[in-house]
């Protein structure tokens, strides 16, 4: 009996485990917001020199906010078209395909359901397109705005 109880082993309680981890955890990402504020302030005060040595010296600033947003327009656009045709016809398949397998004896069903996703998909591959072919019509627009806005060197 007295070996018994000698033997037992002496652990820490799950809470005290489970609070030196959370604490760690917590000081880890503070530490790592700090981190990153005091990069992006130096980021911040180094674009901010270089503006002003490149104005001190008479060089023209960067685009204009309007050719920015304009790039910012042309991504976004992009990304939208690129995962609207992937995701939609994916969906829509993915779809299809669960709905037609427990419908085995109606073929007509099944029919009607796979010209529905492939319609869908058209739709999709369309308005991507679209959006597409929109979004660089305004950029052609745009860059002789950004030629007469900028002076030469």
């Amino acid at each position: 009996m007295i070996l018994a109880q000698s033997d037992a082993p002496n652990t820490a309680p799950i809470w005290l485990i489970c609070l030196a981890v959370g604490v760690a955890s917590l000081l880890v990402f503070v530490s790592f917001i700090v981190l990153l504020f005091r990069h992006l302030r130096s980021v911040r005060q180094l674009t901010h020199t270089e503006r002003m040595r490149s104005l001190e010296a008479g060089f023209p600033l960067e685009a204009p906010e309007e050719t920015k947003t304009q790039a910012k327009f042309m991504h976004n656009a992009f990304w939208i078209s690129f995962w609207l045709v992937f995701s939609v016809p994916a969906a829509a398949m993915s779809a299809a395909s669960a709905g037609t397998k427990t419908v085995n004896e109606s073929i007509a069903l099944s029919i009607v359901v796979w010209i529905g996703a492939a319609l869908v998909s058209v739709a999709a591959v369309v308005c991507a397109t679209v959006l597409m072919l929109n979004s660089r019509s305004h950029r052609a627009d745009d860059s002789d705005s950004l030629r007469k806005t900028t002076k030469p060197l």
